[in-house]
């Protein structure tokens, strides 16, 4: 394994390893929670805690970017693609497997931006009708009160995620 792929599989665990975490010790710790003091509108967190998670969700936002155009693995398509490895249908092996990829993408593609909408869809519905259930905001703004650090981990986490994947490099045209 190269190094790049090695540091890129490893920020990507280690992010879902801390998501993992945050979501255990929020099951564990749930019971313990002062969610009380979140009310029926809860406020948002203070000086210097929002300046915490700014840092920290443009630094982990950052890191995911470098991360993603450090994803570039064409070096292991050339080695399959050398003469000294070179059978009969190794090309069109080679081209089913970039087929499924780009299929599985559009395919997780599709159904992020499905779920997206629709949780946008229900923010706005929320926040605009005054409904009796509460916004996702008003859920962050209760979950950063009651268990700052886990919020805080979880949404550089998720942050990182987005950066990673929205900020992979352009290739260019293979020859």
């Amino acid at each position: 394994m190269t190094t790049r792929k090695a540091a890129t599989v490893g920020g990507l665990l280690m992010a879902a390893v801390l998501l993992c975490i945050c979501g255990v010790s929020i099951v564990v710790a749930n019971p313990l929670l002062d969610v009380g003091a979140c009310g029926t509108t809860p406020k948002t967190v203070g000086w210097p805690v929002w300046a915490a998670f700014i840092s920290a969700g443009v630094a982990a936002f950052g890191v995911g970017s470098l991360l993603g155009h450090w994803r570039d693995f064409t070096s292991e398509l050339r080695e399959e693609e050398s003469p000294d490895r070179a059978i009969a249908g190794a090309a069109e092996r080679l081209d089913e497997r970039h087929r499924r990829r780009a299929r599985t993408v559009r395919l997780y593609l599709a159904t992020t931006l499905t779920l997206l909408t629709g949780l946008l869809a229900y923010e706005t519905w929320a926040v605009w009708s005054g409904s009796p259930w509460w916004a996702i905001t008003d859920f962050v703004r209760c979950a950063s009160n009651a268990a700052t650090w886990q919020t805080l981990v979880a949404s550089a986490a998720l942050l990182f995620l987005a950066g990673h994947w929205l900020w992979h490099p352009v290739r260019g045209a293979r020859t």
